[in-house]
């Protein structure tokens, strides 16, 4: 079943291909791992990983593969569960009540961090210092998902801070196997903190068109009372 994911996969993808070729000996501790698998979930999580791999080889390393080998049914969903709400590849605090409106309370989070996917939560968290991207203003563009949240700002020493959870290395790249939307209420949220400090905050439409780049379409301002 996993190769018929990753065909699925590949066949829906409209970026194109990488010209390299998959790694024989990462290609071996995936035969061997997915062949282990039973539970149809998780077939189609390998199916993902196999696609991946072949359209930018390098995606998922071996790590990682060992990583998604013990992986239970129920850890994958509560990744799954997670993957919503990972902006710019961290999760904002103080957003408790969009987390647990989907069953992410704080046994679950702190299970997240033990399995080695988010880290932070035994502390106060990590703080997120954004700068500007460009010289002459404040611009930033922060991905979620599909989704992109756009600061602006006219001062482009100002720098934009965010209390936050972390994923970890092991963690974004299982994200990336996560078929998900991110949560739109928690999304808006995040950029309503950002309008308070002063910035311009608004919210579009992302989409890949490529390893790197992207395209935003659908731009909406938000404001205090968006």
């Amino acid at each position: 079943m996993s190769i018929h994911v990753a065909e699925d996969v590949l066949s829906q993808d409209v970026q194109e291909p990488s010209d390299r070729d998959v790694d024989d000996d990462w290609l071996y501790f995936w035969r061997d791992y997915e062949g282990k698998v039973s539970a149809e979930e998780l077939q189609e999580l390998w199916g993902r990983v196999l696609a991946g791999e072949v359209k930018n080889p390098g995606t998922y390393s071996v790590r990682t593969l060992d990583f998604l080998k013990v992986l239970s049914r129920e850890e994958a969903e509560l990744i799954s569960k997670a993957a919503q709400f990972v902006i710019d590849g961290r999760i904002f605090r103080g957003k408790d009540e969009f987390l647990e409106e989907s069953g992410l309370i704080l046994p679950q989070m702190l299970h997240l961090q033990d399995i080695g996917v988010l880290s932070g939560l035994e502390s106060l968290g990590f703080k997120a210092t954004y700068t500007s991207i460009k010289p002459d203003c404040f611009y930033l563009g922060l991905v979620a998902s599909n989704r992109i949240l756009l600061i602006e700002g006219e001062d482009t020493n100002k720098e934009a801070e965010a209390e936050v959870y972390l994923v970890t290395s092991i963690g974004r790249e299982v994200l990336k196997l996560a078929s998900f939307k991110v949560n739109e209420g928690y999304l808006k949220s995040v950029a309503k903190d950002y309008v308070k400090k002063g910035f311009k905050v608004s919210v579009a439409d992302w989409t890949w068109v490529s390893d790197r780049e992207g395209r935003y379409s659908n731009r909406i301002e938000i404001t205090d009372n968006a």
